[in-house]
């Protein structure tokens, strides 16, 4: 006969793991990862708001500058036209949706120059506004400050 205290026992190969145990890093587990799914997801958001606001910056700048590259080639009426038509391209306008574009035609004791400024809507209730100036100079300037011959990133060379 068994001793009492082993009576009732079942023997160690048939003993049933606890369950409970099992559930409860279940249910923790689930827990961590609720909240790291809460915690990363408004950051996600946010840097999609970022890149897009990154790129109409891009677009904006890159907009300006091409309107006064073409701009400072200009001279006399065909500048006061130009200045006075000023539109954005098709892509800007597109991308950026309500833009405008001013140029203004300056002249002071710094020099003649062109500012263009763009503006256009981040949001709602956002505004937002980039500029840049360019000098112009005028063909006399260009010529008088023109170097005789080319330069050239290269030492010249002794015929010897």
């Amino acid at each position: 006969m068994k001793p009492p205290s082993l009576a009732n026992s079942r023997p160690a190969s048939r003993r049933r793991p606890r369950g409970g145990a099992m559930l409860t890093e279940l249910i923790v587990a689930a827990g961590v990862l609720t909240t790291a799914i809460a915690a990363v997801t408004p950051l996600i958001v946010q840097q999609g708001r970022v890149l897009a606001a990154a790129r109409h910056e891009r677009l904006a700048l890159d907009e300006l500058s091409n309107q006064l590259d073409l701009l400072t080639l200009l001279t006399g009426e065909p500048l006061k036209a130009a200045l006075a038509d000023l539109q954005p391209s098709v892509p800007v306008a597109a991308a950026l949706g309500d833009v405008r574009l001013v140029g203004e035609l300056l002249d002071d004791d710094a020099g003649q120059r062109i500012a263009l400024e763009i503006v256009w809507q981040q949001g709602p209730h956002r505004e937002c506004r980039r500029s840049l100036t360019g000098w112009l100079t005028s063909p006399e300037t260009n010529r008088s400050e023109a170097p005789s011959q080319p330069a050239s990133d290269f030492p010249a060379e002794d015929a010897t």
